[in-house]
């Protein structure tokens, strides 16, 4: 295998790590939708945004179909502001599925790809003049997913909860 995608392979398998202990547990309605001001972040929010960010901003820098509906940005994408009205949100189990199977399609699709992590991300995409090559694409969607997971463990120790990351 080529080093630099078994080194993509593995950073994948990280952010599956990580999101798979930040999010284990029951988080109960209350703790999923807690914010610490209005319009700001919530763990219900956080996991969908995630989840579309890799479907849409990662994959489609690959040059992969997204899988997940349109109808989702409005409510996860970009320049988006979370509200505390639950009834804006896809269910809990579909926002969670949404997020380990985005990680799953990415981890495949890079397995998947030959030597074409040095070409130039698709013309038009949003990231392309940040992200001068696809496989940097994996090292920002590995920032944009531990940055996210961090805020999920902070808001679960702002309520009590343990932060998932250990004690």
């Amino acid at each position: 295998m080529d080093p630099l995608q078994a080194t993509h392979l593995g950073t994948i398998d990280q952010i599956k790590f990580y999101a798979d202990r930040v999010l284990r547990g029951e988080l109960t309605d209350d703790a999923r939708f807690y914010q610490v001001a209005p319009e700001t972040a919530h763990i219900h929010w956080l996991v969908g945004h995630m989840a579309f960010t890799i479907d849409r901003v990662a994959m489609s820098a690959l040059a992969a179909k997204p899988a997940l509906p349109d109808a989702l940005q409005p409510i996860f994408g970009w320049s988006t502001k979370p509200t505390g009205d639950r009834t804006a949100y896809p269910g809990w189990s579909e926002v969670t599925e949404a997020l380990t199977g985005a990680i799953a399609r990415l981890r495949e699709h890079v397995a998947a790809m030959p030597e074409e992590f040095g070409q130039p991300l698709p013309e038009g995409h949003p990231f392309a003049a940040m992200i001068p090559a696809r496989g940097g694409v994996i090292s920002f969607t590995a920032m944009h997913t531990s940055y996210h997971l961090g805020q999920v463990s902070t808001l679960r120790r702002a309520q009590g909860l343990p932060s998932g990351m250990g004690r």
